[in-house]
């Protein structure tokens, strides 16, 4: 009689246990597809960033692929009318390269900014042609460097290249951005690797500037 009390009382105990843990197995289940739907969606919100070598040949490398990158620098990105401001342009690398020119394009609105004073980046030759053209609205520096083992860079280093004056017309939110031929044909900007003769893959970001009354 013990014996089928005990029998009883087993049976009885699984039944009570089995569904439990069906139920946390189950409960487990929806939180690691939860987790991963959650990982899944995160990812998918990332941008993808490019890097430009040239809209000419329409190739567009990952950015971890570039090995230099443009960057503007200003100390002020609010202006009045009529107020001036310098913009920088300087060449941040990753990687260890030597340059065998360097021909620098900034598209820019001439009807709402005047753009003065260039001047370019100390570890740099003087350029064979720098302007800034009204009537393409393009700010251009272009460099030839004509020691035999080029322009050597050093991963990490920030190299000016141009800076110049900017004064705001009118007011609004207006940008200037490195120019890779859509501008006016031939503005492309290009770093050409001193060993071999190829074009170097860069990235660039844009600068905006607020001008007010």
């Amino acid at each position: 009689m013990n014996g089928e009390n005990k029998m009883q009382k087993k049976q009885e105990w699984l039944k009570f246990v089995i569904p439990v843990v069906a139920v946390l197995i189950i409960a487990e289940s929806v939180l690691v597809v939860s987790g991963l739907d959650k990982k899944k969606t995160v990812a998918n919100v990332v941008p993808e960033k490019k890097a430009i070598v040239s809209e000419e040949s329409d190739a567009l490398l990952p950015e971890e692929d570039a090995l230099l990158h443009f960057v503007f620098e200003t100390d002020k990105d609010t202006l009045l009318v009529g107020e001036e401001n310098k913009v920088g342009v300087s060449l941040v690398t990753e990687t260890d390269v030597s340059l065998d020119s360097l021909e620098l394009y900034v598209e820019y609105d001439p009807d709402v900014f005047d753009v003065s004073d260039l001047d370019y980046g100390d570890s740099l030759p003087k350029p064979a042609f720098m302007k800034a053209s009204e009537d393409k609205g393009l700010v251009v520096a272009n460099f030839m460097i004509s020691e035999a083992n080029g322009l050597p860079l050093a991963d990490g280093d920030v190299m000016k290249v141009l800076d110049f004056v900017v004064t705001g017309k009118q007011t609004g939110e207006y940008k200037f951005s490195i120019s890779t031929g859509g501008v006016s044909e031939g503005s492309v900007t290009m770093l050409v690797e001193n060993a071999s003769q190829g074009l170097v893959p860069f990235s660039s970001d844009e600068l905006v500037i607020r001008i007010t009354e």
